[in-house]
Parts: structure tokens; sequence; C-alpha cells
């Protein structure tokens, strides 16, 4: 069998959350594979370690003296049994009345600090995607990260991350439009695979890949501002030249390719291409050569984050 990019996936629910945003988006992925692709799907909860120390605050005994006891695995298991199961159930349920397989759905509950867990299981588990929810603590157009997905963001993981945006939240039908940021490093370019294999997934479906260029052109040079925009133009020229040449040996056709020189703050100039050109998701490489070199690690990434909440943002490394 031909191996998707999404054959194994990995989605870690928050059970006091609303997830519609990951299983939707999980949903409309697994809908994309028409051909005889295997496809297996880890419904991930981690109980964090707080849950203890909160319901232990106001006994008289020693935490550490307790931790091996009946009485904590009882606790354990009862609010497992009673509060997260049937959760995670209904969430698997969902995933199988949209088709897919039920065998192919396993439900894991892990105990510890979630960001440590999911990332540990990320790395034993040899997944294609880790699907991340936003905070639902709000409306979609002011949801941020929430604090475990900022700091898996932060964490060098092998799997693309996937940030699922309102489109699929609000159940927006999708145009198959991508953007891809490009500067000619390698994790740029591991971005434009994933992206061509999203795109050819798509087949029908897909309407353009967008191929964008950021310039940060300002430098100071005594105290003043130099902009040597036809040089910036024939540098970036060449980039987009490249990635365009190499959609096209990923599958894509000339005519479902733009490529798009921008200037100005990464996270500013990718929000407004997002807005401007409706992406349905964009493909941000984690480190980069030029401007975005680490930029896509640190404030710049969560910037980015927080302004296209339309977007799915899939950070690749």
């Amino acid at each position: 069998m031909e191996k998707s990019i999404f054959s194994k996936i990995l989605i870690p629910l928050d059970v006091n959350q609303d997830n519609k945003g990951v299983l939707s988006f999980v949903k409309y992925v697994v809908g994309l594979n028409k051909k005889d692709t295997c496809c297996e799907i880890t419904l991930f909860h981690v109980l964090s370690s707080s849950f203890f120390t909160e319901r232990l605050a106001n006994i008289d005994f020693r935490a550490r003296e307790l931790a091996d006891s009946s009485f904590i695995k009882g606790l354990r298991d009862r609010h497992v049994e009673a509060d997260i199961m049937p959760k995670m159930e209904a969430a698997k349920r969902e995933l199988v009345e949209a088709g897919v397989p039920e065998a192919a759905v396993k439900i894991v509950v892990e105990e510890g600090e979630p960001v440590e867990v999911i990332a540990e299981a990320v790395k034993r588990g040899g997944f294609d995607a880790l699907v991340l929810q936003r905070s639902c603590s709000s409306p979609i157009e002011d949801a941020i990260m929430g604090s475990v997905t900022a700091g898996l963001l932060h964490r060098h993981l092998d799997c693309p991350i996937y940030v699922v945006g309102g489109k699929l939240w609000k159940k927006v039908g999708t145009r198959g439009r991508l953007l891809v940021a490009v500067d000619g490093s390698e994790y740029a370019n591991k971005a434009l695979e994933q992206a061509a294999a999203m795109a050819v997934m798509m087949g029908g479906g897909f309407d353009r890949l967008y191929l964008c260029h950021v310039v940060e052109l300002m430098r100071k040079i005594r105290g003043d501002l130099v902009f040597d925009v036809e040089k910036l133009k024939v540098e970036g020229d060449a980039v987009l030249d490249k990635a365009m040449a190499m959609a096209e040996e990923l599958g894509l056709s000339r005519e479902r390719l733009e490529g798009l020189h921008e200037i100005g703050k990464a996270d500013e100039v990718l929000a407004k291409v997002c807005r401007e050109k409706d992406i349905d998701i964009l493909f941000l490489g984690r480190k980069g050569m030029s401007a975005l070199e680490e930029v896509f690690m640190g404030s710049v990434s969560r910037s980015i984050l927080n302004r296209c909440v339309e977007a799915t943002v899939a950070l690749v490394s």
C-alpha cells in the first residue's frame, strides 16, 4: 500500500474542551485519501499530575506515601472511567461515523506533564502528523494557543505539527488554497514537499499553491535605512524559480502555482497573505536561511499562529 503523509496521526485531546477543530481536520484529511492507503489515528489524553495534587491538598498525608497506594490507583481509575473515557469514546465514534475504520482508531491515556508526555509519544510512535487544537475558551477569532500547544511548538519533534484553524472549525468548505513560505533552506523545502503532497491528496479540490518569499528589508547602516530592492528582487526570483521547479517535480502543474514577493515582518506578511488569498493551510519550515532563520521557533511563530486563526498552520521539521 502507498504511504500517505497522514498514515499515522497523533491527536491530543483535552476532555474539558470542545475538540471539534482537530476532529474536523482529521475527518477532512482522511476523506482525501481516495487510494488504498492505511491510516492509523491515536486519540491521546494526558492525565496531568496536577489532578492528584489538587485532590490531595486537603488530605493529611504526604503525597509520596500515597503515590503507590490503592487509594491513588482507585482515584485515578474512577476518574478515567467516569470522566475521560466517555469523552474519548465519543470522539472515536465521531471519526468512525465519518468513515474511519473503527480498528484504525486507538485511545491512549497516559499520566504526567502533558508537554513532556506528548513529546515522548511523538518520538517513540513514528507519527506522520501531530494535530493540535487552538484554545476553545474564546470565539475562534480571538482564540490563541494554549500552553500545551505553545510548549510543543518549542520542541524539536520529527513530525509536522498542524495547528487547526477556524475554516475547518466552522465547517466552511475549502477551495484547496495552500501557502508555503520559501527561502531555499532545507526546512523550507521540506515544508514545500508537505504542501505539494497535500495538494496531490486534494485532487480536483486543489485550487492553488502560493509560494511566498518574505524579505525583512530594514538594515541599519550609519543610522540610515538601506533598501537594495533590485538586488533583493533578483535573489527572490531565484528562490521562487527553484521552488516552482521543485513543486512541478513533486507533481503540481505550473498553472496551479503562484510566486509572491513580500517585504516586511514575517508574521505580519504571512498573516496578510492568508487573509487576502483565503488560505486553507499555511506551511512553514521550522528554520531557514534568511530573515526567517529560527523565526518559527520563538515569538514570531507564536505571533503567526495568533494572527492566522482562520488558516490551519503546519510547522514542518
